[in-house]
């Protein structure tokens, strides 16, 4: 469709897709101006490209309150696009169930 005079998109539906299409994390090496984080940065510890609030959830509060049992079981309500359960099977190995 296109834009009225004088107006352009600010985003289009390539770029979104692009955002949902992986999971993002700190090993995902994000482009700035042709070059990335991870060249531009040298080889760093994963955990220096997070974000501190993701840190703090799945290094200091998922680690104390959450059960230790392999088999326990999640269910997330409003779950998609499902990285944040993926992330909970690969950690910790529970069985994990969304919905959205």
């Amino acid at each position: 469709m296109p834009e009225p005079e004088g107006k352009q998109r600010l985003t289009d539906k390539h770029y979104w897709d692009s955002v949902h299409s992986a999971p993002t994390t700190a090993s995902a090496v994000a482009q700035v101006g042709g070059t990335s984080h991870r060249r531009a940065l040298g080889l760093v510890p994963r955990s220096w490209l997070g974000d501190y609030s993701n840190w703090v959830r799945w290094e200091r509060l998922y680690p104390r309150f959450l059960p230790k049992e392999r088999a326990s079981r999640v269910l997330e309500v409003g779950s998609a696009p499902g990285h944040h359960l993926v992330e909970l099977h690969r950690r910790w190995g529970y069985r994990v169930f969304g919905i959205e």
